[in-house]
Order: C-alpha cells, then sequence, then structure tokens
C-alpha cells in the first residue's frame, strides 16, 4: 500500500514538473514583455489605454494620468521598456506584427517614414488640422511628424544639439570673451587658444573641443548632420530616391558636404593647426567625451539637454574613484555654434508618442495625447524632466532656464533629415571616417562611398517618401 501511495506521488509530481517547465518560456516572456499583461485595448472593454515610453519613469506621469481617469474614466497604463532604442524598435515592430501591442507608444522623431504603416494617423474628426498643429508646436514637429497631410505624432519636448564648455578653461584660454564664439570658423580659433599640448599619450594637457572623429565621441555623428544642415547639403535628391551629397553643386562649384567633412576632420588631423582631438583621450572610457570633460581635459563639447545631468553624474564618478572632477558650477551651456552669423539652425532630436494601427480606441488614445499636449501638462512635465517645450507658446517662457533655457531657445529654428534609417547611415558616416582619420581615404573618395553604399542601401529597401527636412 505504501508503495502504490509513493508510486501515485511519483506521478503527480512528474506531472506538475511537466507542466511548469512547458510554460516556463511563456512566464519569462510576459515577464520581460509589458504587452503581454494588457496586449491591446481591445481586450479592455472600459477603454484601457496602454502607453509604452522609453525614458520617462511613471511617476513623470502620475499626476496627469490620475487627473485624465477621474475626468474621462479612461485609465492608462504607463510602461517604461528598460530597453536599447534598437531592442525597444524590434520588440515593438514584432508586436504590432502579431496584432498586439501598446495603444500609444513612442518613436524617434525620424521613424515616421519608416514605419507610417504601423501607425493610425490622428484622425480628423478630432478638429486638429495640419494647420493648426503648426501654429501649436514648434516647425520641426510638422517637418517630422506630418506626412501625406495627416498627423502621426505629438510630442511632449523639442530637444537640440547645443555646446557644452568648462568656463573656468574657456575664460582662461580665451581671457578676451566670457562666452564662446558664435560660429564655427570663429569657434576653432577659440579651440585653438585653450587646446595645450603635452608629451603625454593623450598628446593634449587641455583639448580645446571634441571634434574630428566619429568613433570616439557620442555625438559625433549628429553634428556632423548639425553642420550638414547648416550648410544646405542635399542628402537626397527631390524625390527621395538617390542619396546626391557627394555629388551636389553651389554656384561657386564647390560641394558643401566636402566643406564641412574636411572642417570636422581637420580637428584631429595633426597636419592642422586646429588639431586637439585623437582616440588615445578617451582610451578604453565607454563615458568617451563626457569623462574627458569631467576631468577638465577638454573644454568644449557638444550634447542634448539631458547631458548635464550625465556630467553631474561622471564628476561624482571621477571624484568616487580617486580622480579630481571639475566644478559643476563651472559648467555651462551655449547655442550650437552656426554656419554664419547671419543664420539660425539647430538639430532636433526628440521622441514623440503616436498610437498604433492596432489599437481599437485609436480616437481616445489620440485625445489623451492632446491632453497631455496641454500647456499646464507640458509645464510640469518640462519641471520633472527639463525637457525643453515643444510648443511655441511656452519657448519664451523657458528660454528664461539659466540652465536649460538655450534648448527652449533653440527649439524655435531647430530642424532635422528626413533619414529612412539612421543607425545605417551613422553606421556608413563611421566606416568612412575611420578611412579618413587613418590616412586610407581622401574626403572626396570616402564621400562618394558613403553615397554609394546609401544608394544600394535605398534601392534594397522602402525608399524615402519626402525630401530632407532641410531641403
Amino acid at each position: 500500500m505504501k508503495n502504490k501511495l509513493v508510486s501515485h506521488w511519483t506521478v503527480a509530481l512528474a506531472l506538475l514538473l511537466m507542466i511548469f517547465f512547458a510554460s516556463l518560456p511563456v512566464l519569462l516572456k510576459n515577464q520581460n514583455n509589458p504587452s503581454a499583461e494588457n496586449p491591446t485595448d481591445s481586450a479592455n472593454p472600459d477603454k484601457t489605454l496602454v502607453m509604452w515610453g522609453l525614458f520617462d519613469e511613471k511617476e513623470v506621469y502620475q499626476g496627469m494620468l490620475e487627473q485624465y481617469e477621474s475626468t474621462t474614466g479612461i485609465k492608462v497604463k504607463y510602461y517604461k521598456i528598460s530597453n536599447t532604442l534598437a531592442e525597444y524598435e524590434k520588440l515593438l515592430l514584432n508586436e504590432i506584427a502579431e496584432g498586439k501591442g501598446p495603444d500609444i507608444f513612442v518613436i524617434k522623431n525620424t521613424w515616421v517614414p519608416k514605419h507610417q504603416g504601423k501607425i493610425s494617423p490622428l484622425s480628423a474628426e478630432l478638429g486638429i488640422s495640419t494647420e493648426s498643429y503648426a501654429r501649436e508646436f514648434v516647425p520641426v514637429a510638422s517637418q517630422d511628424l506630418v506626412l501625406d497631410g495627416q498627423i502621426y505624432g505629438i510630442p511632449l519636448y523639442v530637444d537640440s544639439l547645443a555646446l557644452y564648455y568648462n568656463d573656468e578653461l574657456f575664460r582662461k584660454g580665451v581671457p578676451s570673451q566670457t562666452k564662446p564664439s558664435t560660429t564655427w570658423d570663429a569657434l576653432k580659433e577659440n579651440a585653438l587658444k585653450i587646446t595645450t599640448p603635452d608629451n603625454s599619450i593623450e598628446r593634449f594637457a587641455v583639448a580645446g573641443i571634441s571634434l574630428g572623429r566619429l568613433d570616439n565621441i557620442a555625438r559625433g555623428f549628429d553634428i556632423l548632420l548639425l553642420q550638414m544642415l547648416q550648410r544646405g547639403v542635399q542628402l537626397h535628391d527631390q524625390s527621395g530616391t538617390n542619396a546626391i551629397f557627394a555629388d551636389q553643386k553651389l554656384a561657386d562649384g564647390s560641394n558643401p558636404a566636402q566643406s564641412v567633412w574636411q572642417f570636422f576632420a581637420s580637428f584631429a588631423d595633426p597636419n592642422y593647426q586646429n588639431y586637439c582631438w585623437n582616440e588615445s583621450i578617451t582610451l578604453n572610457n565607454s563615458a568617451q567625451e563626457v569623462d574627458a570633460f569631467a576631468r577638465g581635459k577638454v573644454a568644449m563639447i557638444f550634447g542634448y539637454s539631458y547631458l548635464y545631468e550625465d556630467i553631474r553624474n561622471q564628476i561624482r564618478e571621477v571624484n568616487k574613484n580617486g580622480g579630481t572632477g571639475i566644478n559643476l558650477a563651472n559648467v555651462k551651456i551655449a547655442p550650437a555654434p552656426q554656419a554664419t552669423e547671419d543664420t539660425q539652425i539647430a538639430l532636433a532630436n526628440y521622441f514623440p508618442y503616436t498610437v498604433s494601427r492596432n489599437s481599437k480606441n485609436a480616437t481616445e488614445a489620440w485625445k489623451f495625447l492632446l491632453y497631455l499636449s496641454g500647456e499646464d501638462n507640458l509645464r510640469e512635465y518640462n519641471r520633472q524632466t527639463n525637457r525643453p517645450t515643444p510648443i511655441r507658446s511656452l519657448v519664451a517662457e523657458q528660454s528664461l532656464d539659466k540652465t536649460y533655457g538655450v534648448f527652449a531657445e533653440q527649439g524655435a529654428y531647430a530642424g532635422s533629415y528626413n533619414i529612412l534609417d539612421e543607425n545605417y547611415y551613422m553606421q556608413v558616416f563611421m566606416e568612412e571616417f575611420a578611412k579618413i582619420n587613418s590616412g586610407r581615404s581622401t574626403i572626396a573618395d570616402a564621400l562618394t562611398e558613403a553615397q554609394t553604399t546609401l544608394n544600394n542601401f535605398l534601392k534594397e529597401n522602402r525608399i524615402l517618401k519626402n525630401t530632407t527636412n532641410a531641403e
């Protein structure tokens, strides 16, 4: 009798273990996939909306979500997806392809042409025309998020690339000025005066500015795009089907892309007087130029609004590890330098929200996004995140902020390029710049090779529907 009982328990335990291990993959998938709890609002008759974000904690929206639910009866469940951008995009595409995913999700400002078919555009029945949208939001929002006469996104902020500088090092090197020059050519002279060569492996006690390479400057690709945008470089022809930047000619016969690449590369070329950057300055340091800036090894770097907190954290890290970090009070921010004194062009970078084509409550989802983009809510969003406003009416107000005001001001004149796959373009540019930096290619040859590679890519993939926003 005892043996039979043991036998029955053994069989039962074996069955339980089989069921557990069979369900384990599903459990693990659901643990890392918030949409598994609530795939789409089709499973929610009470019209609960599911919202995916990338950078903001739930606390940023908590008050707004509670207020919206109390007013409309609609609950919004927010999930922060703790993945890299590439992982997030892959997860999002897989979910949408399976007919699942969130109602609302965040996208990069350059993604609309690439993922237009996965988005349910703002319904005309909500009474928001493209004209009223353009009046409400800063210009780049319409350039990036309005396509074929329809609105595909609502931004809660519009960030842009600016110049961070060490005020102490700058005043010491350029005592005749209280802040950096406003054009690239004049800024080059500033950097030349600040740069202090030595015999170390880095070759410099202090580098004037972080420019010249794409492999060890976190925002090197963005800086290059900014300068190309300012110089009127056309990435593609009017049809958007061919890259033409290597062949473009201005009235004087010059190629603007070649001028930009030559200027940029000169800062990493020992043959030029303004040489001040090399691979040894950031050797074996994942923080790249941010660490060099935090240690006082470079006087000027480029970044978006969140870089200020990154610098603060890196200074703490340097001090924690026995080094000497700079004084945070010496960290200042200036607008991005311009091609000429008469131009004002910044490079936008932001992540608007949009609505999935799979959402059964798309209209309600867009209503919620319009609610989030109201003036009071955007003030609160800015208070919690320090990210600059996307609407025209708050630009002047936020421009007064002593630390972050530059970014609100630049948002009013920021632009962007319409790029099919930003990661691929960056990879191509990085490969060609590596050849330039090592002396294996001329600027002209590198541009031609990059253009050929991108044209092959455009032919093999979905063709851009619109011309670049710079054109």
